[in-house]
């Protein structure tokens, strides 16, 4: 999905644009939106089979 769909979706900017001399960066709601996506995925677990675990999260 592209992120201008997500971004209507959630009705917020998740991403400050990069350009050449800068990198693309989260905005604040952005990171809000990773880190419970983050939650959500590691409540969910392994949908996809052993293979494929969700990375563990810093604590």
């Amino acid at each position: 999905m592209e992120i201008g769909n997500l971004e209507k979706d959630f009705d917020g900017r998740l991403l400050i644009r990069g350009n050449t001399k800068h990198a693309m960066r989260l905005t604040t709601f952005g990171t809000r939106v990773a880190a419970t996506a983050q939650l959500c995925a590691g409540q969910l677990g392994d949908l996809h089979g052993p293979r494929h675990k969700p990375k563990a999260m810093p604590r």
